[in-house]
């Protein structure tokens, strides 16, 4: 009797190990929504700071002023189909690393170019969170809002010049 009762609480006991370190897990990666919405606010950053730090080449002024643009209208949209925001998160987000790459490289004078990388890699690591949404979407709603996303945001990162001056 000793042996199946000191069985059954070893069973027990692996089983809640199991559940802490799954839910442990999960709570340290958002939700693919979730990680859509913390990578739009990094976009959203990157943006942001060509407007105290002025780009000279205006082909990508340009497309910074439309993918603001766009962002907002694709934020309002996913956001009526998704929480965008983790709940687990803290309250305020931390600012990119990139923003200090940014700073890095106004210092050393050659903003644009690496304004370009970092504004092209965010760009596609939005396309790349949306695909991965996509191919999980449930319903032809979301799958619309997605799609249309993904083409705006896939179209402006491929607008950016490759190499920049």
């Amino acid at each position: 009797m000793l042996i199946i009762l000191a069985s059954a609480v070893a069973a027990l006991v692996l089983v809640v190990i199991i559940g802490i370190i799954a839910n442990s897990g999960r709570q340290s990666t958002p939700s693919g929504a979730a990680a859509l919405g913390n990578k739009l606010s990094d976009l959203q950053a990157i943006l942001k700071y060509s407007q105290s730090n002025p780009l000279k080449d205006s082909n990508v002024v340009q497309v910074v002023e439309e993918t603001n643009l766009i962002l907002l209208s694709r934020q309002a949209e996913l956001e009526k189909v998704y929480t965008l925001t983790d709940p687990n998160a803290k309250d305020t987000p931390a600012q990119p690393a990139v923003i200090q790459d940014l700073d890095d490289a106004k210092a050393r004078g050659s903003l644009d170019s690496a304004y370009i990388a970092a504004l092209r890699d965010q760009l596609l690591a939005v396309v790349n969170q949306l695909e991965i949404m996509y191919k999980s979407a449930t319903t032809d709603a979301k799958k619309e809002v997605l799609k249309r996303a993904y083409d705006d945001f896939k179209e402006l990162a491929n607008r950016l010049p490759s190499n920049s001056s």
